[in-house]
């Protein structure tokens, strides 16, 4: 296999998930699709795309796979960390982690999903 096409993210609320991947990651909203069973989004980055999936109601059919998390690499973490809480999502630049060659953080998405933000050294 070459390359991932896409990672699907599970999200509670299309809306507010939309307005967090564009607005506040920047993302771009490339289209979408509403069936009977589930709405889905198709958000295109610089180098990834996403593909965020609802599903209205108790009777939709719910995937079985579980994503860990997705991440997100930054030039500059701190730089970031100051764009994002100019977005009401705040980070304490304490739970910065230095593993060999990178800076990482994790939070946490609008739906509950994890989100690590990379900044290789």
């Amino acid at each position: 296999m070459a390359k991932i096409a896409h990672t699907g993210i599970v999200v509670r609320d299309m809306e507010a998930a939309l307005h967090f991947y564009v607005n506040v990651l920047g993302f771009v909203h490339t289209g979408g699709l509403k069936l009977p069973d589930v709405e889905l989004a198709f958000l295109k980055g610089e180098n990834q795309s996403l593909e965020l999936l609802a599903f209205p109601g108790d009777t939709a059919e719910k995937p079985q796979g579980v994503i860990s998390h997705i991440a997100l690499e930054v030039e500059d973490l701190r730089q970031e960390l100051a764009r994002l809480k100019e977005h009401g999502v705040v980070l304490d630049p304490a739970d910065i982690r230095e593993p060999e060659g990178m800076k990482v953080i994790f939070f946490t998405g609008p739906s509950g999903e994890q989100i690590e933000l990379v900044q290789y050294l």
